[in-house]
């Protein structure tokens, strides 16, 4: 896909512009380097970005119940390429595993609003005005 147009967003990832449609872009290290990758893109298709806050939502609220029990759990798996993680390596609700934790209603608050931030910069894309 040739990018058309690339911004920034305010807090995390950029908003990608393709002839094709548009997409958020999280560019993450890898952990793991196999094959000489030393980091990974992960992007969030314009039409998914109301199914991506409406699970991360619920995710969220799941591990802010359990986030202060006295055990470890393993990963628990979720779609969208959402884990929750309640102890460990990583604690949240990541993206891809590990990548991303949202731990609070703070950072929760922080994608919404690139989210919004990014559809702001595709309407003014159309509209010719960026």
């Amino acid at each position: 896909m040739d990018k058309l147009y690339e911004a920034k967003l305010p807090h995390e990832g950029s908003v990608i512009i393709t002839k094709e449609g548009w997409y958020i872009n999280y560019t993450f290290p890898c952990l793991q380097s196999e094959n000489g990758i030393s980091q990974i893109d992960y992007h969030i298709p314009g039409d998914n970005l109301e199914r991506h806050l409406e699970l991360l939502g619920g995710y969220l609220n799941q591990y802010l119940v359990y986030q202060n029990q006295s055990f470890e759990h393993a990963p628990i798996p979720c779609a969208m390429d959402f884990t929750i993680h309640l102890g460990g390596f990583q604690t949240g609700v990541c993206l891809k595993g590990i990548y991303r934790p949202v731990k609070s209603r703070e950072d929760y608050d922080k994608i919404v609003e690139d989210f919004a931030y990014a559809r702001r910069i595709v309407e003014e894309y159309e509209a010719g005005l960026t």
